[in-house]
């Protein structure tokens, strides 16, 4: 399985949101059973007319169903067990398998800040605080062009060292669009969420891969860059600025409101003291 790769940004020291689909697929799992003895599981669902609305807790979508091909009483008796904790043993080993999905769900989508998930497709992101908010900003990558001469917003670096030759790196603009307003923001990258990695690369560090390197323009601007071995230096980077008086990010990934509530209303265990 493939995780994020937690980066802090401190000059090359190198350290993957719940949504309300995701929020629907943790609530209780029923089964919605059908006549020819088969069963949808889903969350919850609603009549319309002549089809059932239900909200299937494998695929995390709203779905349909001719209402005709319900089996309700066995539906409802099933529902009845479940609730009176006449589960078979057959249910009892489907709870868990759910359970355990959706364990391993979460551990794509790792949470960095009260009600701040990292989104399990992957990508490069950077943890954010505006205004009091923690906020994920997405990281594009952007392409730069391999000169020999110096610009006016260059990545230092050896991207190919062959002869010992070092050449730059030109980025577009005078400054990137992704501003970070926290100092010392931590940047998580996952590129492989797939969950299909390379053997080869299972011992591969992070400070290995990517590094953050500073630009040559003045102020706070920085790019993660791609390590490629013999080959140098990836010329796509993901660049961003740090300046806390920046204004606000357009695209950006907000706390879960209702995550918070559900975690500050769930119970403490209080342990014994030895």
């Amino acid at each position: 399985m493939a995780h994020f790769k937690p980066i802090l940004c401190g000059f090359l020291l190198l350290c993957g949101v719940l949504d309300a689909s995701r929020l629907e697929a943790q609530a209780i799992t029923k089964r919605l059973i059908l006549k020819d003895g088969s069963y949808q599981l889903a969350t919850k669902w609603e009549v319309n007319d002549d089809r059932v609305r239900y909200f299937s807790s494998e695929r995390n979508e709203w779905e349909e169903i001719p209402i005709s091909l319900i089996d309700w009483s066995a539906t409802n008796q099933y529902e009845q067990d479940r609730t009176a904790g006449k589960m078979s043993r057959e249910a009892v080993e489907l709870d868990k398998e759910l359970q355990a999905a959706r364990e391993d769900e979460e551990l794509k989508s790792p949470q960095v800040a009260p009600g701040l998930r990292l989104p399990s497709e992957g990508g490069v992101y950077a943890l954010d605080t505006y205004l009091a908010q923690p906020q994920l900003l997405p990281l594009d990558q952007t392409g730069g062009e391999v000169n020999h001469h110096k610009a006016h917003n260059v990545l230092r670096g050896v991207i190919n060292p062959v002869g010992g030759s070092k050449h730059t790196i030109e980025l577009p603009g005078p400054t990137s669009k992704i501003q970070v307003h926290a100092v010392l923001p931590a940047i998580y990258i996952n590129l492989d969420a797939s969950g299909e990695e390379d053997e080869s690369k299972t011992t591969e560090l992070p400070w290995d891969r990517f590094r953050i390197v500073r630009t040559q323009v003045k102020g706070g601007e920085y790019a993660v860059a791609e390590m490629l071995g013999k080959q140098g230096m990836n010329s796509y980077v993901w660049d961003f600025g740090i300046h806390p008086d920046a204004p606000a990010n357009l695209a950006v990934i907000k706390p879960d409101v209702s995550e918070i509530k559900k975690t500050a209303n769930e119970p403490t265990d209080l342990k014994k003291r030895d």
